[in-house]
């Protein structure tokens, strides 16, 4: 994912990115306000496969529950406060499947 975010040039992408909050997986931060139309924070959670087999959509759905918790939480970090078209993206694997959620 890292690698394929970083192909575009509007946007600064920062991997591990360290907030007041704690650590966010990644960053999308817009090079130039003018030619960007927003910064994203995404949060990546991984289930195993043998996990999901055993316990279904209700993991993802918690997974995605401590995603969204933790982009709200590094949304009001100081450098994203004020950020005017901030896009929060959680993205939960299970094995070789994405589940999202987009806010």
């Amino acid at each position: 994912i890292f690698s394929y975010l970083n192909l575009t040039q509007l946007s600064i992408v920062k991997s591990e990115y360290e907030v007041a909050e704690g650590y966010l997986d990644l960053a999308l931060l817009r090079r130039n306000t003018e030619k960007g139309n927003y910064d994203a924070l995404i949060e990546l959670k991984y289930i195993k496969a043998a996990d999901y087999k055993e316990k279904g959509e209700a993991l993802v759905e918690q997974k995605l529950k401590e995603a969204s918790a933790q982009l709200e939480r590094y949304g009001r970090a100081a450098e994203f406060k004020n950020r005017k078209d901030l896009k929060k993206w959680a993205l939960v694997f299970a094995g070789t499947d994405a589940a999202e959620e987009i806010k």
